[in-house]
């Protein structure tokens, strides 16, 4: 019989940092080190904002028949629908896209928390939530390039295109990175290339790279298209949007190509 594994020893739960309030009590506390990620391990979106409620509908959840799989399908699912409804283009349209990006990354959180509560952990799933985040990353930077292309023509949707093999470019070397830690197990090459867009990188340029990297993610995008978006429909124009497009394409060149180099220089330098 699966147990919950608030019952189970084999974590150091003190050693895990966590997105917790204060007021909170033991036993939430206790789930958050066990179900959630530490920080060197989370968006900044994800640790100031979305991590904190999502141990909540965790919970919730836990009481029904849902699986975790179920929820990934209907992260992809909601993240996919965001990325067609930012294709109509309106002011209304993208910041109810936004919304809906901001409950996929919900789901996305509790998923996983889900799986870790009941012990349904498993290669399949795991899979699924990879798989969708090229999904759901290819709708929503198409989806933005359409819906825009009323102001810029189809050279917009070009330059999304552009931008999408940088971005799921990048997704890509990360995952590429995960199956070699798989294959090969962790060490010190492994750890510093982990280590240049996380929480615990120091000196200045590595903060520079931290935060091109956080602002490069899916989150610096759909977060910064609901804000421009809301902006854009008190100003009514679309300059706000095409300003964070081009902006944010940008970064993920800086991205891509600062990974891709770091990777090379440790994996391929002969």
């Amino acid at each position: 019989m699966k147990t919950s594994p608030i019952s189970q020893k084999s974590f150091d739960v003190e050693a895990l940092e966590v997105p917790g309030f204060r007021f909170e009590s033991s036993r939430i506390l206790a789930l958050r080190r066990i179900l959630q990620k530490p920080k060197t391990e989370q968006s900044a979106w994800g640790w100031l904002f979305t991590r904190r409620i999502s141990i909540y509908v965790t919970l919730l959840v836990s009481r029904t028949s849902v699986t975790p799989n179920q929820l990934t399908f209907s992260s992809i699912f909601i993240g996919i629908a965001a990325g067609l409804l930012w294709t109509l283009g309106s002011h209304l349209c993208f910041i109810i896209g936004g919304l809906l990006f901001q409950l996929m990354y919900l789901f996305d959180c509790v998923d996983g928390e889900l799986a870790r509560y009941k012990n349904m952990s498993s290669p399949k799933g795991a899979y699924l939530d990879f798989v969708g985040h090229y999904f759901t990353g290819f709708a929503m930077i198409v989806g933005a390039s359409l819906g825009l292309t009323k102001s810029l023509g189809y050279a917009m949707l070009y330059f999304g295109l552009v931008i999408a093999i940088f971005h799921l470019g990048d997704e890509l070397l990360r995952d590429l990175l995960y199956k070699a830690k798989l294959k090969f197990g962790t060490g010190p090459d492994f750890k510093e290339l982990e280590d240049k867009f996380s929480f615990r990188s120091e000196g200045l340029s590595s903060r520079v790279f931290r935060f091109v990297g956080l602002m490069a993610g899916s989150m610096g995008f759909y977060v910064g298209m609901l804000i421009a978006a809301t902006i854009d429909l008190w100003l009514d124009s679309n300059f706000v949007k095409i300003g964070l497009m081009i902006a944010w394409g940008m970064l993920c060149l800086i991205r891509f190509t600062v990974r891709f180099w770091r990777i090379y220089d440790k994996a391929f330098a002969f």
